[in-house]
């Protein structure tokens, strides 16, 4: 939890407060899609693809059946609109000697005709329920401009009621509303002073229980043989064309002389068309291409459109199946969104491209699932934010991940200025892409092991004051610790005023001798640079001496879980070490292996001090001094000597002795000449 939090702050109280506020934003965002411009759009597609895909079969009961006014009615009566009444007055009462459940009357009667005294007794003979379509001055409850009722038709509308009083036939609300879009998804705002016809139907004048929610369109089950196979409207008596049984409306009227095809009980077409009325739900309306059409969730187009007829049969079919759906409450929205975007933050954590895809596959999966497993299951998905959810997802994966990105890259930045303190920036951008390779363990390998130590330094701490020490030290090891840095090299730790120091681990470069010599030489004059940077008063500090050696050690991570450190043990590590002290014995700065020297440019110069051993090495070590300040031509005369004096010839110590007079002030020049003279050709000076 503690490190969570210390990660957080790493971000930054502003950074932070912008990622909690985006995040809020989308979530807020995404529970409310509905009501927001575009998602709006997207949930409403989504859910059309839902529906459409869980709309159930028509019933098989067969308890409603359509009687239409179709194109064929239109081309016998000569008549598009208003209707033919006289025709609806006469197939009414044959309607209802065939004693269907109820009728209802989906066409609007606003405007007088010479008929309708005619259907005005056939409505008041009724003895089935008859319930007929009725507007009110503003058409309803919708914003209906298209049907909304001049005064003179209100009116009229209003008389033509008012002569049914005492009748089985009463007014009722037939008034749908689009959802945006123009796509019918649900039931109108439930009124207890208007239920809606399929209520009234079904349950009589009281309308039963509210209805809310989604409507539901039924597929047809089958097609009756021949409807529409030749693309022409098909004229016989019942066709499945749309999901109910549908009967042109001037089926119900005499057809000539025939007494087969007469209106009268015992006919065979009277008692077919009975077989399709009797104890049903009975829907007279219009199926007139252009006519009283909306767009459903089962539309695939404008030329797709469902007739309004069989809006209400659809409707009536969903209250006898009781498809009444429950709402989803609050808190399961928000839960939808929340999970999502849970969901989303935890994806972009993952760094495995697979574990993504497949994260994202689910994702997907999961949200086109649920609202069809909701819907299956009875649940109102008509505010579920499907799309909202996706946003949830997008948002916790593109905000989580911009953070964790975030403090990558600020953990990222602090691990490489850490690491650079003790790394090439090279090797600490490396180590960083690849962590492992600060896994304990350890491995064999050849470096270039090199030690330093300040002359005086004990007695320095005991003459001055502990905050001039320390600011002393500190800008002392700085300066050695960035020409370290600055030639490639990895510190492994400071010991008081010491640094070590290595090159060919944890990353070996082709360079390393270039750059580990060429270190050595630097380190030295660094000292003395930075002897005369010390302020006037300050005591007197000695020269920095310095050791290189190349040899096998054992390097890598040792410590433990909590706490590890990379170094080096070996060989090379000790040689170091012993050739760092030996400078005080040989009057030298720095001292550098044979070892050391091989493969290494020419960049340096360097000049021999002969050949020594040191404490815990029997082994005889040729050891060299950076000459940066030695003239080139006596370099190259001591260089020559030295070869020729090794090789057995006892007159080249004149020569050496001769150019260590010609230099009388350094002392490391006439030290070796005395320590040739001591040892011989081939001979070795033993430091112990």
């Amino acid at each position: 939890m503690s490190s969570a939090l210390a990660a957080l702050r790493q971000i930054g109280p502003l950074q932070l407060l912008g990622y909690v506020v985006l995040l809020a934003l989308c979530l807020v965002g995404a529970r409310y899609s509905h009501s927001l411009p575009l998602m709006a759009d997207a949930e409403h597609v989504l859910y059309d693809m839902s529906a459409n895909f869980t709309a159930p079969y028509a019933s098989a009961d067969g308890k409603i059946a359509v009687v239409s006014y179709d194109s064929a009615t239109l081309e016998v009566t000569r008549k598009r609109s208003p209707k033919d009444r006289g025709m609806l007055a006469r197939a009414l009462t044959v309607i209802d000697s065939m004693r269907p459940a109820a009728v209802g009357i989906d066409m609007i009667i606003d405007q007088p005709q010479p008929e309708d005294d005619q259907l005005v007794q056939a409505l008041r003979g009724m003895r089935a329920p008859t319930w007929i379509a009725y507007l009110g001055d503003k058409g309803g409850d919708c914003d209906a401009g298209d049907v909304a009722l001049e005064k003179w038709q209100s009116d009229y509308l209003n008389h033509f009621f008012a002569r049914l009083a005492g009748s089985n036939a009463h007014k009722t609300n037939v008034m749908f509303c689009d959802d945006p879009g123009f796509v019918l998804r649900r039931w109108p705002t439930p009124r207890r002073d208007a239920p809606l016809m399929a209520q009234t139907m079904v349950y009589g004048a009281a309308g039963g229980p509210a209805i809310s929610g989604p409507l539901v369109f039924h597929r047809p089950r089958a097609q009756a043989a021949g409807a529409g196979a030749d693309g022409s409207e098909p004229t016989h008596i019942s066709e499945l064309t749309s999901a109910y049984t549908r009967i042109p409306i001037q089926s119900f009227g005499d057809a000539g002389a025939d007494p087969s095809l007469a209106m009268t009980p015992g006919s065979p077409l009277y008692e077919l068309l009975k077989q399709q009325i009797q104890g049903r739900y009975v829907l007279i309306g219009v199926t007139v291409a252009g006519e009283d059409q909306f767009q459903t969730p089962l539309s695939d187009g404008r030329s797709d459109r469902m007739y309004g007829i069989d809006v209400h049969a659809n409707a009536i079919n969903q209250l006898l199946d009781r498809q009444v759906f429950r709402p989803l409450p609050s808190w399961g929205l928000w839960a939808v969104v929340v999970g999502m975007m849970l969901f989303g933050a935890w994806a972009s954590l993952l760094r495995l491209r697979f574990a993504f895809v497949v994260l994202i596959l689910t994702g997907l999966a999961a949200l086109a699932a649920t609202p069809v497993l909701l819907q299956r299951a009875g649940v109102d998905t008509l505010s579920f934010p499907a799309f909202g959810g996706f946003v949830a997802w997008a948002a916790g994966y593109v905000i989580v991940g911009a953070g964790a990105r975030s403090l990558s890259s600020t953990q990222r930045t602090y691990a490489q200025n850490a690491l650079g303190k003790y790394l090439p920036k090279d090797i600490a951008l490396d180590i960083i892409r690849d962590p492992k390779q600060l896994e304990l363990g350890g491995e064999r390998v050849d470096i270039y092991a090199l030690f330093t130590d300040l002359e005086g330094f004990t007695r320095f701490t005991d003459s001055v004051e502990p905050e001039l020490l320390a600011k002393v030290l500190n800008q002392y090891l700085d300066l050695l610790s960035e020409t370290v840095l600055a030639h490639g090299g990895t510190i492994d730790k400071f010991v008081g005023d010491s640094v070590i120091a290595f090159w060919g681990a944890p990353i070996a470069r082709r360079d390393d001798a270039e750059r580990a010599v060429a270190a050595a030489a630097a380190l030295q004059e660094a000292g003395e640079t930075f002897r005369s940077m010390l302020p006037p008063g300050t005591p007197p500090i000695g020269r920095t001496r310095v050791g290189l050696h190349k040899s096998s050690v054992i390097v890598g991570n040792f410590g433990g879980e909590g706490r590890i450190q990379y170094t080096a043990f070996g060989d090379a590590m000790n040689t170091a070490s012993r050739l760092e002290s030996a400078n005080k014995r040989l009057k030298t700065r720095a001292l550098v292996s044979s070892q050391a020297l091989e493969g290494a440019a020419e960049a340096v110069r360097f000049r021999p001090m002969g050949r020594i051993t040191v404490r815990g090495r029997e082994a005889p070590i040729e050891v060299y001094e950076p000459a940066d300040g030695f003239p080139a031509e006596a370099l190259q005369r001591l260089d020559v000597s030295w070869r020729r004096f090794d090789s057995g010839e006892m007159g080249a110590l004149a020569e050496i002795e001769a150019l260590s007079a010609e230099f009388p002030d350094d002392e490391a020049l006439k030290g070796l000449a005395e320590r040739l003279r001591v040892v011989g050709p081939g001979g070795v000076h033993r430091l112990d």
